[in-house]
């Protein structure tokens, strides 16, 4: 299904490299810091991860302000939509609005209207939303509405660090490295019975890929750039002054490999997250949207969060987070409404809603610049504000690069900087040519 142009009077359609640019005279309004959403009409489909019966409670409102707008949520997980969305839309029978992952921005930016900067003024954005946001901005406009953010925190079992004597969790990878020994036990025949933390692995490691990005872009290598001429460019072998990728991977892999000072993790243990939940070990790398879950598997663990351990000496600080959108899909036949719609869903009062109800921080600044409710969110505020992360081309191809130069290396079948190397080329088949 294609945007019927007889509707929609005075419009203008720029493809521009590639990227659907909209200017449609009337129907996005200038200026991106009204939130109103008076005189919405039409159907508008909205595809998206949130419990329906959450999301249809503050739709219904806007349905009932007005009289001609009728929205359908279709729940979906970010999983599916990604899986779904060319087929839908191929179909004509694709969502108006849907939620898109930063990991798959490459993938969908073709797909959506993208809302250009006389709409939506590029230094208003910015001044609206965290740092990572920019992650939806190109050279022609915003591809999507920042609407959530889930940091990686550094989960720690405080009683294992009190009986290891250790009063506060690492503030640096430095000190993360020195207090491993003491938090690790051993059989005699050197079998690991509690780990320190677990790193250095894959498999057994859920966010093992987004460790390792955080590692790297804290080290210098910005994994991913967008050169002068606007084109990506593969960037996982820049070093920087910290040693980038190839530091990154060779102090990762160091807590896999029992020659090393700090070895505390193998392949032969089970999932990171459930010798966590077990205590087994004593700090664990997850997502802020995992702190409940966390609770309700082990009632009894008594745990806390801190922010993710930063490089020593690092000025400007840094952790991996996921961010979460709201697009407008290049189909929709109701794009003015869907845009109307998208800016009131991710107005202040909504993201502050929304983050109370995902216990998540809020992606807009003067959202975080508030008090947060409950102790571990000033640890969530604090880390949506230096949030970072990159333009991931396929994430599934990628998740395999990055297994295997991590298993690489444990094998000793290639050294950290050869196995970034590789890594580099394998990554740079993967991004779009502009």
């Amino acid at each position: 299904m294609k945007i019927d142009f007889q509707k929609i009077l005075l419009s203008i359609f720029i493809i521009g490299l590639g990227l659907g640019v909209a200017l449609f005279a009337g129907i996005i309004p200038s200026g991106g810091g009204s939130e109103g959403a008076s005189g919405l009409s039409g159907d508008i489909v909205i595809w998206g991860p949130l419990d329906a019966g959450v999301l249809t409670a503050y739709l219904g409102p806007i349905e009932d302000e007005n009289d001609n707008l009728s929205i359908t949520y279709v729940q979906k997980e970010i999983s599916q939509i990604n899986a779904e969305l060319s087929d839908a839309i191929a179909a004509g029978r694709g969502p108006d609005l849907f939620f898109m992952s930063d990991d798959y921005i490459l993938r969908h930016s073709d797909k959506v209207v993208v809302i250009p900067y006389d709409s939506f003024p590029r230094l208003e954005f910015q001044e609206a939303y965290i740092d990572q946001g920019g992650m939806f901005m190109n050279a022609e406009g915003i591809v999507a509405f920042p609407f959530a953010v889930d940091p990686l925190v550094l989960y720690y079992n405080r009683d294992l660090l009190s009986s290891a004597f250790i009063v506060n969790p690492p503030v640096t990878w430095q000190e993360l490295a020195e207090i491993t020994p003491q938090l690790t036990v051993r059989t005699e025949s050197g079998v690991i019975q509690q780990a320190a933390i677990s790193l250095g692995t894959y498999d057994n490691i859920p966010h093992a890929k987004s460790i390792l990005s955080t590692l790297a872009i804290q080290a210098g290598s910005p994994m991913v750039i967008i050169d002068a001429k606007g084109r990506y460019k593969e960037a996982l072998a820049s070093s920087g002054a910290q040693g980038g990728m190839t530091s990154a991977l060779r102090y990762y892999t160091s807590f896999a490999q029992p020659r090393n000072e700090q070895y505390t993790w193998s392949v032969n243990m089970r999932s990171a997250r459930d010798t966590f939940i077990a205590e087994e070990s004593a700090m664990y790398i997850g997502y802020a949207s995992e702190l409940q879950s966390l609770r309700t598997q082990n009632p009894n663990l008594n745990f806390n969060v801190s922010l993710l351990p930063q490089l020593e000496g690092q000025q400007r600080k840094m952790v991996g987070a996921r961010i979460f959108g709201l697009a407008i899909s290049g189909q929709s036949e109701n794009v003015g409404a869907s845009y109307q719609l998208a800016q009131r869903l991710t107005s202040p009062d909504y993201v502050f809603e929304f983050s109370q109800i995902l216990q998540l921080p809020p992606v807009r600044r003067e959202v975080l610049a508030s008090t947060p409710p409950k102790p571990h969110m000033r640890v969530f505020y604090n880390s949506a504000l230096i949030a970072g992360g990159w333009l991931d081309p396929e994430s599934m191809e990628t998740s395999r690069i990055f297994e295997t130069m991590i298993e690489n290396v444990l094998a000793g079948l290639a050294t950290p900087g050869e196995a970034v190397r590789r890594a580099n080329s394998d990554v740079a088949q993967l991004l779009p040519s502009r």
